[in-house]
């Protein structure tokens, strides 16, 4: 009994190592690949390396071990939700007019009775009625493009917020809250949960000047999503986006009973940091 016990450790022990030297070696691959893709000078070739980027990743994503698996080397989104149900490979390919195309990967564990299989979701970007995107529904896998760059559980069994940026064009950047589903091997992005006042959207959308920078961040504590109050820097600029930025206000959405309530003007004091230490804070008494 005890050779048969030593011979399966040593079996799962080689075979463990054979799966992390595998995906060793395709994440060399891959980085290869990307940053190929990044160094290409034209719209067609960035595309081009893009797309063959795409279809090696994804095929390496249906493998188990790489659901853990950092991939450090790739400079490009990755994250895992907080519950592990679902992780994102997100990135951007910049165009030389100032915008970007973006991809998105969703790989989503089965359920236990099948936690060796993966599921790898492909978002496809909207191309048409780019307007009035706060509340347009979208179809099982369509999206409004973006880098994800938190993920926050829901009250909602299957439902996350999420906190994103989109390079929006020259001029301007984009800051977004937006709703994905996961459920039965399916993405849906957007939901009807964000209230100001008697409207309500299925995601925000913040958009301001392309040479400052917009904070959004989930409090954890708090339960809210605090924010920049965006405003243009001279009042005859109003509704004019691309001379927007932060105006020392702070707004949030605070979670309630499944919806997200917007809340003006609210209180926030940064954290005093070691080098804050010489100098006094005129907000704290």
């Amino acid at each position: 009994m005890p050779r048969i016990a030593l011979f399966f450790s040593f079996f799962f022990l080689f075979h463990s190592l054979s799966a992390q030297s595998q995906i060793d070696g395709i994440e060399k691959e891959l980085s290869q690949k990307y940053e190929a893709m990044n160094a290409a000078r034209s719209d067609s070739a960035r595309m081009f390396l893009s797309d063959a980027f795409k279809a090696e990743l994804k095929r390496s994503l249906y493998k188990t071990e790489a659901f853990e698996h950092p991939f450090s080397s790739l400079k490009m989104c990755t994250i895992t939700s907080p519950d592990k149900a679902f992780r994102v490979f997100n990135w951007n390919i910049p165009m030389n007019d100032g915008t970007h195309r973006y991809e998105a990967l969703i790989m989503i564990p089965r359920a236990a009775q099948e936690r060796e299989l993966m599921d790898v979701i492909e978002l496809k970007p909207i191309e048409k009625d780019l307007d009035r995107l706060e509340n347009r529904s979208f179809r099982e896998g369509e999206w409004m493009p973006f880098l994800i760059y938190e993920i926050i559980p829901d009250k909602k069994e299957d439902q996350y917020i999420l906190l994103a940026w989109d390079g929006h064009d020259r001029i301007s950047n984009r800051k977004v809250i937006d709703v994905i589903t996961i459920s039965s091997r399916s993405v849906r992005l957007g939901a009807p949960v964000f209230k100001d006042g008697k409207s309500t959207y299925k995601r925000v959308l913040f958009t301001y000047a392309e040479e400052v920078n917009m904070s959004l961040r989930y409090q954890e504590k708090e339960k809210r999503i605090l924010f920049d109050h965006l405003a243009p820097k001279d009042p005859r600029l109003e509704g004019q986006f691309q001379f927007y930025g932060p105006d020392m206000s702070f707004d949030s959405y605070i979670s309630d009973k499944g919806k997200w309530n917007l809340e003006s003007d609210v209180e926030f004091l940064r954290k005093r940091q070691e080098k804050d230490k010489k100098f006094n804070d005129p907000r704290r008494k």
